[in-house]
């Protein structure tokens, strides 16, 4: 491996931290399941079992969140060096995944750690990874420099458990941390495609259903997952301190928000149960927010921060890593490891060679393998989050190549959901009344229109008379043929109208729903996905 292999996070937060092009991510997909018997149990990995999967009621307000520490408390193991991967890969197999189409394999927990570098510069985090084929795969790396502890952390963690046991009607028990419910999920980052396990804290309750049946159904989600209706709503379940000063809730906003964005967005889990609990671990309040909208309600505390900037970093630092795995060798074992003091990623070969290689070798030769699971679990209020372990990135992908506009011939576009039909009719109807498009909403459809950020510069300047010297353009309606799954731009001589106005009608359909930028992200991948 070449010396000095490293990505220089100072260099990049001063050049990439505030570019403009978006990171096109699509909705997490789930592929499989698998539930993890307690220690008591035997511990065991049951794929495509949901038995593990409870479902949330709101509990009685207040509880007391020390009841029964430590006496009925079994903590997760934690003394093992790494949380391997062999569990993805072998559930996923199961699951008739074509690794050959797989850029990264990870837990979620090493995807929370490297999107939330820009914001955690003096966070120190390492992750094992080898590349086989076209596949990055990651090991989490437990223990050592990554792990900071502190007095009470053993307590703040066990709030995080026993506020799950609280909101799944099981708060008089036992409180095991060692059983869990993971989801193994496909989605794409940026050029990166993934496959992605993250534990789930619990599932919404099915609308209309009263408190002391979602309890009484809690326990029994295993027997019904043959029986599954749609995709489950997951939730996280996260507990906080309130609050006591400005600059505590400072804080919550500019740290916690971003982690549990990161955690929740990534595994397609749409709403989080925040409970919160005063100095002596009384919890008082629990209310549910949904996870879109952590950014606005950040912003508005006067805390902002870019989340399209995390997932830039992440796809970007991703592919970095793809690509030095690589150069390391097919096979061979590597550690990337964040130096807080330097700021940059550094990739080396993995302390004593590694054996990930060859495990992988075994497990995608033969289909077996097995061990792992998600490492650490909690309440979000320890460092780096309410998981030991999750992750989900892709390396390096594969985009079809921005499609190409002549001034003066019909252009064939990615085909679009029949529903769209009625939408694109009202933008129509909207421009003609003199509605405006702002140069932003032209941005965002270069999601759709290529996913290139020069060729939306570019349709502004072609399509704004006298060039991007107005905030706002009026857009005349032009000629556009609109039918179901296909569009087809007719260019004549007013081709950059024409043009200018097909991205005036798809920034319509995104400008009309309420939801943040990278929200926009998603709509528009799904759109063209369907």
């Amino acid at each position: 491996m070449a010396a000095g292999d490293t990505f220089d996070v100072r260099k990049w937060m001063a050049t990439r931290a505030r570019a403009a092009d978006a990171v096109v991510v699509t909705q997490p997909r789930e592929i499989t399941v698998w539930t993890k018997t307690s220690r008591r149990d035997g511990g065991r990995f049951l794929f495509g079992d949901a038995s593990g999967l409870q479902t949330f009621s709101q509990p009685e307000l207040p509880a007391d969140l020390n009841a029964g520490y430590p006496e009925r408390y079994t903590a997760k193991d934690e003394s093992g060096p790494a949380s391997p991967v062999d569990t993805i890969v072998e559930a996923a197999s199961g699951a008739g995944v074509d690794w050959q189409t797989i850029s990264v394999c990870t837990y979620r927990n090493n995807l929370n750690k490297l999107l939330l570098t820009p914001l955690n510069p003096r966070d120190s985090w390492t992750i094992d990874g080898c590349r086989v084929g076209p596949t990055l795969f990651l090991d989490i790396v437990k223990a050592g420099a990554d792990n900071k502890t502190w007095p009470g952390q053993e307590l703040m963690c066990y709030y995080g458990y026993k506020f799950e046991a609280l909101c799944t009607g099981d708060g008089d028990g036992d409180v095991d941390a060692t059983s869990e419910f993971a989801t193994v999920v496909r989605y794409k980052l940026g050029r990166h495609r993934v496959v992605m396990a993250a534990e789930i804290d619990a599932q919404a309750p099915a609308e209309g259903q009263a408190q002391g049946q979602q309890q009484a159904q809690g326990q029994q989600q295993g027997q019904q997952q043959g029986q599954q209706q749609g995709p489950r709503q997951y939730m996280e379940l996260k507990t906080y301190k309130i609050p006591g000063h400005p600059r505590a809730e400072a804080s919550m906003y500019s740290q916690k928000h971003p982690r549990w964005w990161v955690q929740s967005f990534l595994a397609g889990v749409q709403q989080l149960a925040l409970g919160g609990r005063d100095d002596r671990g009384t919890l008082l309040r629990v209310h549910t927010v949904p996870v879109q909208r952590l950014p606005d309600l950040s912003a508005r505390a006067g805390q902002p921060w870019d989340a399209n900037m995390l997932l830039r970093f992440g796809d970007e630092c991703l592919a970095w890593m793809a690509d030095a795995a690589a150069r390391a060798g097919e096979g061979r074992a590597v550690r990337f490891a964040h130096d807080p003091e330097r700021r940059v990623v550094v990739c080396s070969p993995a302390p004593g060679g590694g054996d990930m290689g060859a495990r992988l070798q075994r497990l995608l030769g033969n289909g077996g393998g097995g061990g792992g699971g998600e490492g650490s679990g909690g309440d979000g209020e320890a460092s780096g989050g309410g998981e030991g372990s999750g992750g989900g990135g892709e390396a390096s992908g594969g985009e079809a190549a921005a499609p190409s506009y002549g001034p003066s011939a019909a252009s064939n576009l990615p085909k679009l959901p029949q529903v769209a039909d009625q939408c694109f009719r009202d933008l129509e109807t909207h421009l003609t009344e003199g509605g405006q498009v702002s140069d932003d909403d032209l941005a965002t459809l270069s999601l759709l229109l290529g996913r290139n950020w020069a060729k939306a510069l570019q349709l502004v300047d072609q399509g704004a008379v006298g060039g991007r010297t107005q905030q706002h353009t009026t857009l005349p309606a032009r000629y556009c043929s609109c039918q179901a799954y296909h569009y087809e731009v007719v260019c004549r001589q007013e081709a950059p109208y024409c043009k200018h106005q097909l991205a005036a009608r798809l920034a319509w359909l995104l400008r009309s729903c309420p939801v943040t930028p990278v929200d926009d992200v998603v709509i528009a991948n799904m759109l063209l996905e369907m």
